[in-house]
């Protein structure tokens, strides 16, 4: 006996004749008689007969190479489906990856048939198709971006039943869900951005699905597609992240802020607005939630948080969660007893200084570099500072002078007075400790300032009266006399061949006694 025999026993000659036409409507009429036979089946509990259907319609019609054969065979699985009714869990496995395999069929007309019969199994077969949602979700992806609108629009509304099934089961494969995301978020397509945006919009709103503690595996990917040229695309990601943030609010125990805070730092600098703020936020209520453990992270939050000063009228929103970042970074550090004590604080310094002296450069104890741009905002130099002389307030000893002198050094003939004061004030603090390297600090520092006005008449006649003015009122000239310390000082003279600098210490005390006159 002929296949074309067998499979006649089994279904109808006109039925197999139907599933192979050309026009759509004789297909139909074919699957609805295959319905009605699969459902007469089943009411006689005739699950072997039911079986032989399945393997006609998958192997002689959608696995066929025949395009009419592959539309009819779709269309009749889903009738068999529609009949099985609660007992498709009994033949899932053999109607769905056949079923599958149409998706990346080269008619658009056959993909179509495809989402069609997918939605109308799912529809019946409901949790049971969650044992091929991998699968299922990585053709939905594809078919997203289809160039055929017919099967966008399919595999649109197949992607909203999955959903719904999702949501009401109690049995999702969450790891398994994310797995799938991570290794598509980096794409740059915007359909697949927004498909898998939507997804994990739809599982945070779910009670029972926690995604907080996945979030180290997703959160960099939802930051690089926060800066999608579409606005509808950049909404979605800006609203999910709002949702994770007031999510870890509530449950900030669980939440794995490390995992997190290098993603944060490295999108902090972007050059996308939305991005940076975002970040900038995220990282200012990490320190609040978990400060006490992030402060080994301090280097890289002043590296993103000080270029941000600089944007005082042009970005008000990120230069004002800048100033309460770096606030309440400073808090943490110099108001919980030991912090500093036990923290290296080199990379920090190097941080600093690098945001203090245009143009330069400074690595940190891994060999790190940080670049300074060519032009440093007041704002950022005036933040620098005072943390300096903050963090020698506190941990003087741990203070790196012949790296910090130099830099310092540099900003007392800076343009703004506020900048000077404050150089002025750091240097003198650091020269107080009456150390042999103190003084000799301080000597280097008096032949640096002289050296520099030797060198530069615009500074000396525009700026020398102001900046001695500031010496005098910040160093305790008393402190550094004596000490046999008169004749290394005279010998600057012939050095410098400005201003000798006993004269110079003379205007220093004329000065603390005559203020204003200079």
């Amino acid at each position: 006996m002929s296949n074309t025999s067998v499979d006649s026993v089994v279904l109808p000659v006109t039925v197999i004749r139907g599933l192979n036409d050309r026009v759509y409507e004789k297909r139909k009429m074919a699957a609805l008689e295959v319905e009605r036979i699969v459902r007469e089946l089943v009411s006689k509990n005739d699950i072997k007969q039911v079986k032989k259907v399945i393997d006609i319609l998958v192997n002689n019609f959608v696995l066929s190479q025949n395009p009419n054969a592959k539309k009819g065979g779709l269309i009749g699985v889903a009738a068999a489906a529609i009949a099985l009714g609660k007992d498709i869990g009994l033949f899932v496995s053999e109607i769905v990856p056949p079923v599958l395999k149409s998706f990346i069929d080269v008619d658009c007309r056959v993909r179509y048939f495809g989402c069609e019969s997918m939605y109308n199994i799912a529809k019946v077969g409901r949790a049971s198709m969650l044992l091929f949602f991998k699968e299922i979700f990585d053709g939905v992806s594809k078919l997203i971006c289809d160039p055929d609108t017919h099967v966008k629009n399919g595999a649109e509304l197949l992607d909203r039943l999955i959903k719904d099934i999702v949501t009401e089961s109690n049995i999702f494969d969450v790891d398994l869900f994310v797995k799938l995301v991570r290794e598509r978020i980096y794409t740059n397509n915007d359909n697949v951005r927004q498909y898998l945006v939507s997804w994990i919009q739809l599982l945070s709103s779910v009670p029972d699905i926690e995604l907080v503690s996945h979030l180290p595996m997703l959160l960099d990917g939802l930051f690089v597609i926060l800066g999608d040229q579409k606005d509808e695309i950049r909404a979605m990601t800006q609203q999910v992240l709002n949702d994770f943030l007031m999510e870890i609010n509530r449950k900030n125990s669980t939440t794995n802020f490390k995992a997190m805070i290098s993603v944060l730092l490295g999108h902090s600098q972007s050059s996308n607005p939305s991005t940076q703020l975002i970040a900038l936020i995220w990282i200012l209520r990490f320190l609040e939630l978990d400060g006490a453990n992030l402060t080994s992270y301090s280097a890289g939050i002043l590296n993103s948080v000080l270029p941000c000063l600089a944007e005082q009228q042009n970005k008000t929103d990120i230069f004002e969660t800048a100033v309460r970042t770096k606030e309440k970074l400073l808090a943490l550090l110099t108001e919980t007893p030991g912090t500093l004590n036990s923290m290296d604080i080199t990379d920090m310094l190097s941080v600093l200084l690098a945001h203090v002296v245009p143009s330069s450069s400074y690595k940190d104890s891994n060999g790190r570099e940080y670049v300074s741009p060519s032009q440093i905002s007041v704002t950022t130099k005036i933040c620098v500072l005072q943390w300096i002389r903050s963090l020698h307030s506190h941990v003087p000893m741990k203070m790196e002078h012949d790296k910090i002198f130099p830099a310092v050094i540099r900003t007392v003939s800076d343009p703004h007075d506020g900048v000077v004061v404050l150089s002025i004030q750091l240097l003198s603090a650091m020269c107080m400790q009456n150390t042999d390297q103190d003084k000799a600090n301080f000597e280097n520092f008096l032949r640096s300032l002289l050296a520099k006005f030797k060198n530069d008449e615009k500074l000396l006649d525009r700026r020398c009266s102001f900046i001695i003015q500031t010496l005098c009122a910040h160093v305790d000239s008393e402190k550094h006399s004596g000490n046999g310390r008169e004749s290394n000082l005279g010998s600057a003279d012939q050095e410098t061949d400005v201003i000798p600098l006993h004269q110079l210490l003379s205007q220093w005390e004329w000065q603390r006694i005559e203020p204003g006159i200079c």
